[in-house]
């Protein structure tokens, strides 16, 4: 289904295992995952931050730059 509407597997494949099935949820997490991959992070390391981080992608890059 997030597939179908635009968003790579390997950062679906992570929301889901994060964030369970709740939709608005995967799909904030996917588009911080992309936002932050660009800026050169590990996905494990995005994924963490943004986990912890409820999404925020701001507080997560902040954590992932400590």
């Amino acid at each position: 289904k997030y597939v179908r509407m635009g968003f790579k597997r390997d950062a679906v494949i992570l929301g889901l295992a994060m964030m369970g099935d709740k939709e608005a949820r995967v799909v904030d997490f996917v588009r911080g995952f992309d936002q932050m991959t660009g800026m050169g992070f590990s996905p494990d390391t995005i994924a963490g931050a943004l986990a912890c981080n409820d999404n925020i992608v701001e507080a997560a890059i902040g954590a992932c730059l400590r």
